[in-house]
């Protein structure tokens, strides 16, 4: 399903240079990436609802 290919993607998404990257940055940028999974998977959902 398109959720699942989408939620590959943003799990193995890295910077080019992990070592590099700010750690409070990091962790925003997961947070903002599980956030868009889940928006994602809403806005699917809604998709496939009948008569929406």
């Amino acid at each position: 399903m398109i959720a699942d290919v989408i939620a590959r993607a943003l799990t193995q998404w890295t910077p080019e240079d992990p070592a590099s990257c700010d750690p409070a940055w990091a962790e925003t940028m997961r947070q903002d990436l599980e956030q868009a999974q889940i928006l994602i998977a809403e806005a699917l959902a809604n998709l496939n609802q009948p008569g929406s």
